[in-house]
């Protein structure tokens, strides 16, 4: 969208809206004011979209709303709601804010979506949105896990997200404090892509500390939302929200979670969707990791070292590696043998030398510096080399 009018970038709105869709404005601005109902609280919206369709519900009649099950005063406040909707505002807002609106009837909303007991109204995207038609045409990880998590927590979501980036996965977290903001980070640190599925409008950072990690996600991936721009957090937003990372992803990782995590309703809705779920186990006396351990228990996939879960996937999936996966002949390299292969020994060479940043080391290996990362991601997990500072890698003594 750079160089654009802003006349233009409503245009691009627009059709972003409207495209392929088949429907006329009105369908499409009905769509608009579902979503903004969600978010205002009138979640009967979605089970109603379901019983009896958008455009039905779009011209209710309070009596109608009732006779579908609405209380009166839901319904009427319901259709208030919606005679005050003013769709050109909406557009103009999306236009401001560059924000893309996708409806469940255009052609990049994403299918798994719909596998929901309660999809979405519609989908608000911030990034580029040939990006998140690449997304979802890929393999995806959602990596979940507790904001307040371990330094064992820390590096593998890390671990995790520059592991499964570097084979061409698409790495779905929440840009929450902790377990997502490691895996979206380590997802970033290999040039891998990654989607961001916020409680809040698209263009609300939060939390605040994460601005930073927020415009990365911007530039090199993509946010999304089931709300509308301007949209601030709201305690019931973040339940929700797990279901459509979910839905996104393929199989959903748990690294760490304590017994009332958000990140176990994530995983139950994976189960009852027919996805995979993997739990990193951790020490008994941990409580971030006893979510962790029931899932476990319970019978999810248990994830006893990165290559093991990287490989256990791609064997469920059966994904192709896609364009954003490394196939030079040094990252074919890193997966012969060890924990990195050839690449991995001559890092360890490299690090003998004393502490180097990731672009010191590839410089004296003669790789790229995202092969590099990966094989770090994998000596750090088994304890061959640590961290010192920000970017600065030693070797374990």
């Amino acid at each position: 969208m750079r160089g654009e009018t802003a006349e233009e970038r409503a245009g691009l709105t627009r059709r972003a809206v409207h495209a392929g869709t088949g429907k006329d404005t009105v369908t499409c601005d009905a769509w608009l004011w579902a979503s903004a109902a969600v978010a205002s609280g009138y979640v009967s919206c979605l089970k109603l979209i379901s019983l009896v369709g958008i455009e039905a519900l779009w011209t209710a009649s309070a009596r109608e709303l009732r006779e579908w099950g609405l209380r009166t005063r839901t319904a009427l406040a319901l259709v208030a709601h919606r005679d005050s909707f003013n769709s050109d505002a909406v557009t103009k807002q999306l236009t401001n804010t560059s924000v893309h609106f996708i409806s469940p009837s255009h052609r990049s909303f994403p299918s798994p979506l719909k596998d929901l007991a309660d999809p979405p109204a519609g989908l608000y995207l911030k990034g580029e949105l040939g990006l998140w038609d690449d997304a979802m045409g890929m393999a995806r990880v959602t990596i979940v896990g507790t904001r307040a998590a371990s330094r064992y927590g820390f590096g593998v979501a890390g671990a995790l997200g520059r592991s499964f980036a570097t084979v061409g996965c698409v790495v779905v977290s929440g840009l929450a404090r902790g377990i997502d903001a490691a895996a979206h980070r380590g997802a970033l640190e290999v040039g891998g892509l990654t989607v961001a599925v916020l409680g809040t409008g698209p263009d609300v950072v939060y939390p605040r500390q994460h601005a930073s990690l927020y415009r990365e996600v911007e530039q090199r991936g993509v946010l999304v939302s089931e709300y509308p721009p301007g949209t601030s957090a709201a305690k019931w937003h973040f339940p929700t929200r797990n279901r459509l990372m979910a839905a996104l992803g393929d199989a959903v990782v748990v690294v760490e979670a304590g017994r009332r995590s958000g990140a176990l309703l994530t995983a139950d809705e994976a189960l009852t969707l027919g996805r995979d779920v993997f739990a990193v186990p951790g020490p008994i006396s941990s409580p971030a990791s006893r979510g962790c351990n029931v899932l476990a228990a319970d019978g999810a996939r248990i994830v006893y070292d990165v290559e093991q879960c990287v490989k256990e996937y791609e064997a469920l999936t059966r994904i192709e590696r896609s364009g954003r996966a490394v196939k030079t002949p040094c990252a074919k390299a890193e997966r012969r043998g060890g924990p990195a292969g050839v690449l991995g020994r001559l890092v360890v060479q490299a690090l003998s030398c004393g502490p180097r940043s990731v672009d010191e080391v590839a410089q004296a290996v003669g790789c790229a510096p995202r092969e590099v990362a990966a094989a770090l991601a994998l000596l750090e997990l088994d304890g061959l080399v640590g961290r010192e500072g920000v970017g600065v890698y030693v070797l374990s003594p």
